[in-house]
């Protein structure tokens, strides 16, 4: 692997990479060796990435490949919920070991469509049940920057991957935190999009209610905008839809100037509990760099019963996870039991039913 490669891997983000492809400058299979070789050489530190798909990345790499604005980018897929034919799907829980996803969800079709090459799978907690990334499963993933920091969940393993640079973009999902948790932790930019935008079909009509949606992390806000162009759209049965938008949308959006905003931040927590000195500082002085540059920022703390609201929204949640395993029981064919999953789940799991 030239030099070359490597400095134009991790300098450019993931549009850069695929417009590259696109005017013949590289290679896409230039792209994913090198970012095998990152994986490779990164990843038995941090424990990013579980499960690794080099030879069919490799094939479709060498292959013909659909002309979307990521074309012949490495890509890494979160190891829950999403399913890539032919892939495991464990959501890192003994009940589902042996599991191959049979079909691709309508949202892996347009991943696809989009150019990206899937090169593994990242860690993540046990059905997603944790702000940490330390599944029995696969064991821990560690925070590139400092020894005894949490890398953050439950797309730990991504934002790890993303900040180490073993691939510009990896797929990332929340519910209650767990796009924006582990971006914060490492460093890189997350978003949780709001219910609506996106399909689970064909297997599920929603998840968790709306609660939780799928995206990614990423190095840049213009790339987490054009995976979101790319995904974007519900379908007919979703419990949910956003508006339709044009091709587009939200990467024309980055290039826009916004004017003067009104911004809202809070350093208090609605449960009471004292923030870290640290983050109080950290969110006090990107509230003055934004009044700086001209916005109207204000202090607002939401004052709300946090406990009844974690009280119904554990209780909701519970609920859809047992539904959860009734459809995964037609995959796997028998009822879980109690030996097949994590202590916090089985109790989930008779609370839910």
């Amino acid at each position: 692997m030239s030099k070359d490669i490597q400095d134009i891997f991790f300098k450019e983000d993931a549009l850069g990479l695929g417009e590259l492809v696109r005017r013949g400058e590289v290679k896409p299979i230039e792209l994913v060796e090198e970012s095998m070789r990152r994986i490779e050489e990164l990843n038995p530190q941090l424990n990013a990435v579980i499960h690794k798909s080099y030879d069919s990345a490799r094939e479709i790499a060498e292959g013909p490949l659909p002309d979307g604005p990521f074309k012949g980018v490495p890509y890494l897929l979160k190891m829950l919920a999403t399913m890539w034919e032919g892939q495991p799907t464990t959501n890192s829980c003994k009940y589902l070991k042996d599991f191959i996803s049979p079909l691709d969800l309508d949202i892996v079709t347009r991943v696809k469509n989009a150019g990206f090459i899937l090169v593994g799978k990242t860690n993540a907690p046990e059905f997603g049940w944790s702000l940490t990334t330390e599944p029995e499963m696969y064991g821990p993933t560690l925070n590139p920057w400092k020894e005894g920091i949490s890398a953050g969940g439950s797309s730990g393993g991504s934002s790890v991957a993303v900040t180490t640079g073993m691939v510009p973009l990896a797929e990332a999902s929340d519910g209650a935190g767990s796009i924006r948790v582990p971006a914060s932790n490492n460093g890189i930019f997350g978003l949780k999009p709001s219910r609506g935008t996106s399909t689970f079909a064909p297997v599920w009509a929603d998840y968790w209610h709306g609660s939780a949606q799928f995206l990614c992390v990423s190095r840049t806000v213009r790339d987490s905008a054009a995976y979101l162009d790319a995904i974007y759209g519900t379908l007919p049965g979703d419990s949910f839809a956003a508006p339709a938008r044009e091709p587009g949308f939200f990467l024309e959006q980055t290039k826009k100037n916004v004017g003067k905003l009104r911004i809202g931040f809070t350093v208090t927590s609605p449960d009471g509990v004292p923030l870290h000195p640290e983050t109080v500082a950290a969110v006090q002085n990107t509230a003055s760099l934004l009044a700086e540059l001209g916005h109207e920022v204000e202090e607002h703390n939401m004052n709300f019963d946090v406990f009844d609201y974690w009280e119904k929204y554990t209780r909701m949640t519970a609920v859809v996870t047992v539904d959860n395993f009734n459809v995964l029981k037609q995959f796997v064919g028998h009822e879980v039991t109690e030996d097949e999953v994590s202590p916090v789940l089985w109790s989930m799991l008779n609370y839910g039913r």
